[in-house]
């Protein structure tokens, strides 16, 4: 997470990156995790605009390492969530194929974990990977 964070601060300096506990680990192929939080982080920037807040967290909970990527974009309706954000070949975006919250879904479930979804439209969107806590050696 902290390469992840601190590739995007070049691209977008005021990307707020916070651990909760140092140390914290999570079950997870390194490459696929990557690849879930640049996109995740990608849409909260484009969600967000260019003045917008993006956050990228680390948290421990209950056994569990959460990683959130937070925006203050638009949100999402409830109804977007569950009847188009994770469909396959369905896009809101003009440019989009409408692979990446499915693909970004498939990852984090091929690594034993999910993705969560909190928004609302006008408070912005956290997407949470939640993956089994691993003891740091």
């Amino acid at each position: 997470m902290a390469e992840v964070g601190a590739e995007w601060r070049k691209r977008k300096t005021d990307l707020a990156v916070a651990v909760d506990r140092p140390g914290i680990v999570g079950r997870a192929d390194a490459e696929k995790l990557s690849s879930v939080l640049d996109h995740l982080i990608q849409n909260a920037i484009e969600a967000s605009g260019v003045a917008g807040a993006v956050s990228l967290a680390l948290r421990a909970q209950e056994g569990e390492a959460w990683i959130e990527v937070a925006d203050d974009g638009p949100g999402m309706t409830d109804e977007y969530v569950r009847d188009k954000l994770f469909r396959p070949l369905d896009s809101a975006k003009d440019a989009g194929y409408g692979l990446g919250a499915y693909q970004a879904r498939q990852l984090v479930r091929d690594m034993g974990g999910r993705l969560e979804v909190s928004t609302a439209p006008g408070k912005g969107t956290t997407m949470r990977v939640i993956l089994t806590q691993t003891e740091q050696n």
